[in-house]
């Protein structure tokens, strides 16, 4: 358990210049027995991917505040920049931006270039304008993004004690529908920027826009340093610690997310192919308003990696900021995959067609369609789950809901059960949950029987 001194709150976490309260996350949960509902800002889901040491790409036009957010994260959470004995690399991006020269230095005894270890151990890496150095030149920042630096043919770790945040600000020319300043991201490392945060979507409220327009200073305002990095360490390692561990019940969305995406309704073989989406508009073997399967592909495992992990960011910081609450675990996952939106992994032309090129905007449109369609389901799973944990192995995946004594009840679908209310006169309805949803949205649910095989340590089924 941490020391007193050591816990982290909310206040601490507090940015002194950026202002953004726009609300990004909506979530639902319990405390001191009522039902509560929560909002977090785009500043609060930040504050989560340090905490949880989530790369973060920001994206905007110019003059959308991302420097100065990243000046705060690095002033006011790690003391400043390492010239200035602080825990952050800063890296203004240029022309001719080379990683090497930064993370080494010359041993003039030695003739040769050997590692940088103040630069190396920094905690934090930043990128800014990323979009400004030469596309091979970006190639270099890959080893960033992973945490660690190849060095006379070697990888060495960056950072300490297994954190590493690597942020990046690019800057967005929307109207010509490229990245301005010169050059365009590469995909790859676009998904090694774990979660990216679109400040044209996400853009500060008309009550914030009032408070930054206070200001006389145009120029980026650094303010007092302050050094919390051993505190965010603690919460990092206690967020490392339980996100390595399984939960029944947050594996379950991820697989959802991850294999019932691979489903294609209008190809013979249910698999999307490398023709997806061209086929999606002609597709009528799904509910065309919800059919979610023609919005999205099956993400890469990165991307359910950061899923994960941003869940767990999310409760931390809710825990931080309102202290304990019993959140719905279903809600935090459907919430942090919302900001894979960049990953590469949507439909190109719903994208340009329905949303006018605005990831994010589509993302939020999947993720809330998603939820609702989930509600039909949600019951049904966690019995499902809760009665495997217990040793009681559905044999089919189909329930059993009737009315008695003015309530509603519902149980696992067998002939000798069906037999018994009919004896009785009782009415009930036969219902295969699954089979409905992945009819109505397109995502395929039958990987759901092997999710309880592994509960029960059984071998899947292909």
């Amino acid at each position: 358990m941490p020391l007193l001194e050591d816990i982290l709150s909310y206040e601490e976490l507090n940015f002194p210049n950026y202002i953004n309260n726009r609300r990004a996350v909506f979530l639902t949960g319990e405390k001191d027995g009522k039902a509560v509902e929560i909002d977090l800002s785009i500043s609060d889901v930040i504050k989560a991917g340090v905490l949880g040491g989530i790369n973060m790409l920001f994206l905007s036009e110019t003059s959308g505040g991302k420097t100065q957010l990243m000046r705060d994260i690095c002033n006011n959470y790690f003391e400043g920049t390492v010239e200035d004995n602080g825990k952050c690399l800063w890296i203004t991006s240029r022309l001719d931006t080379d990683t090497n020269e930064i993370f080494t230095e010359l041993d003039r005894e030695k003739l040769k270039r050997v590692s940088n270890e103040k630069n190396m151990k920094a905690l934090v890496f930043v990128a800014d304008e990323l979009n400004r150095t030469h596309p091979a030149r970006q190639n270099d920042f890959f080893d960033t993004a992973n945490g660690e630096k190849e060095i006379s043919g070697f990888p060495m770790k960056l950072g300490e004690n297994g954190y590493c945040l690597f942020m990046a600000a690019v800057n967005l020319d929307r109207i010509n529908g490229d990245y301005s300043g010169t050059f365009s991201m590469d995909k790859a490392l676009l998904s090694r920027m774990h979660i990216a945060i679109d400040f044209d979507y996400f853009e500060p409220t008309d009550y914030d826009q009032i408070e930054i327009n206070k200001s006389n200073n145009p120029r980026i305002k650094s303010g007092d340093k302050k050094d919390i990095s051993t505190k965010i360490l603690t919460s990092f390692e206690q967020i490392n610690d339980i996100a390595s561990k399984p939960n029944l019940y947050i594996d379950a969305v991820l697989n959802l997310l991850s294999l019932g995406l691979t489903n294609c309704a209008y190809s013979d073989k249910k698999r999307k192919t490398k023709s997806w989406p061209m086929n999606c508009g002609e597709c009528n073997k799904v509910d065309e308003k919800s059919r979610l399967c023609s919005f999205v592909k099956k993400p890469e495992p990165r991307s359910i990696s950061t899923a994960r992990q941003l869940t767990y960011s999310l409760n931390k910081l809710v825990e931080i900021k309102y202290g304990d609450v019993n959140m719905d675990p279903f809600d935090v996952v459907f919430e942090a995959f919302r900001f894979t939106a960049y990953h590469g992994n949507m439909n190109m032309k719903e994208l340009n067609n329905s949303y006018e090129g605005m990831d994010q905007a589509m993302m939020d449109g999947f993720i809330d369609t998603l939820k609702t369609n989930f509600l039909g389901i949600k019951k049904y799973l966690i019995n499902a789950i809760d009665r495997t944990i217990k040793g009681e192995i559905p044999k089919t995946l189909k329930w059993i809901e009737y009315k008695m004594e003015n309530k509603n009840h519902f149980t696992s679908y067998s002939d000798t059960t069906a037999k018994m209310l009919k004896s009785r006169g009782v009415k009930y309805d036969v219902v295969e949950p699954f089979d409905a949803f992945e009819k109505a949205t397109g995502i395929r649910m039958d990987w759901f029987s092997n999710h309880l095989n592994s509960i029960r340590g059984q071998p899947c089924t292909t």
